[in-house]
């Protein structure tokens, strides 16, 4: 698997660009594992060599992406399993849960049980974010709140009521988070050493965004620009610094509605989604445009595209999940070429 950027020091960003000729090679290389019911959450570790999914069966699926062994799968039966993230180590995991309760679950992956749990939603739980290095975490929900956690102590530091749906995302650095309200249509930033005071930034969106669902917002991995993923077949580019809409991202098609989940290139240069025609879409950052478009052997929309966050490589799932890198790379399963 191509290196981006050595990944000597995990904090760093990669910092080589990806050009077209490069995004040419890519192909689907091999399906990584297949759910009856379908794949809710993709997550890497900042390395980029471990890899996490969540399925709708009801379990947590690891993978060790230098091969150097299977780990075992993690079974959350009892309480279901969405929203799945790193909790700033690889051997802990944050989950929401999709039975029994609302509460967001704290587990250690090597021995398979559950450390703490944390209640306070009313409803389900549709994001969780950990600040990087932090033991601080936030969680948003159908029920109207954003909500501020710290794994150590249990507590929930801060609530905020929404009045309506809203999403929320640290920013890679870990010290401030956006909050994006979809029925204000506003964007508002919070330092993290002082988000009782309110935001110290808030930026308004175009009104006809309130029709649809946000389903998430996203960082760049630089910082530089924010991502909102929703459930039309519409992505908001915004410039993180002055809230200023880049592009809306809408040549993909999103037939059913799903809630599709998008996401940057390393190098913040390309974003990458899936599309009703079965196919995934890279869109320039820069402006705005269709660059290339990738057959999948998906049988269905793939919801997720999540790039890794160091390698030249990315992973798109329903069902089933298939791992896409340059076509030099081994492979298993390999696919039409990218159509432009």
């Amino acid at each position: 698997m191509a290196a981006i950027h050595p990944p000597s020091d995990p904090n760093e960003f990669p910092t080589t660009e990806i050009n077209r000729g490069v995004l040419r090679t890519i192909i689907a290389a091999r399906q990584c594992s297949e759910s009856k019911l379908g794949i809710n959450s993709v997550s890497y570790w900042k390395t980029g060599l471990l890899m996490m999914a969540s399925t709708n069966d009801d379990s947590i699926l690891l993978f060790d992406l230098e091969g150097k062994q299977k780990p075992k799968d993690v079974m959350c039966k009892k309480y279901g399993v969405a929203n799945t993230i790193f909790a700033n180590d690889t051997k802990f995991a944050l989950h929401s849960s999709t039975k029994k309760d609302h509460a967001i679950r704290y587990i250690s992956l090597e021995t398979k049980s559950y450390i703490h749990y944390f209640p306070g939603h009313s409803e389900n739980v549709t994001g969780l974010s950990i600040a990087d290095g932090k033991t601080l975490f936030l969680s948003s929900s159908i029920d109207k709140t954003i909500r501020l956690w710290d794994i150590r102590s249990l507590s929930c530091p801060g609530v905020m009521e929404t009045k309506g749906q809203a999403v929320a995302q640290f920013d890679p650095e870990g010290l401030i988070f956006a909050a994006a309200f979809r029925n204000s249509a506003t964007i508002k930033l919070y330092d993290l050493r002082n988000f009782k005071h309110g935001p110290f930034l808030s930026f308004a969106l175009p009104e006809d965004l309130t029709n649809v669902e946000w389903r998430s917002v996203r960082f760049s991995q630089e910082g530089r620009l924010m991502l909102i993923c929703t459930n039309s077949n519409k992505l908001v580019l915004l410039d993180a610094r002055t809230g200023a809409v880049q592009w809306i991202l809408e040549a993909h098609k999103n037939d059913a509605n799903l809630p599709l989940v998008a996401s940057f290139s390393p190098d913040s240069k390309y974003v990458f989604v899936g599309s009703s025609d079965k196919l995934i879409y890279a869109y320039c950052t820069t402006t705005g445009k269709t660059v290339c478009k990738y057959h999948t052997p998906h049988s269905a929309t793939p919801t997720i595209v999540e790039w890794n966050p160091v390698f030249l490589s990315f992973i798109s799932a329903e069902k089933s999940m298939v791992l896409w890198n340059p076509e030099s790379e081994d492979r298993v399963v390999e696919c039409q070429t990218p159509i432009y």
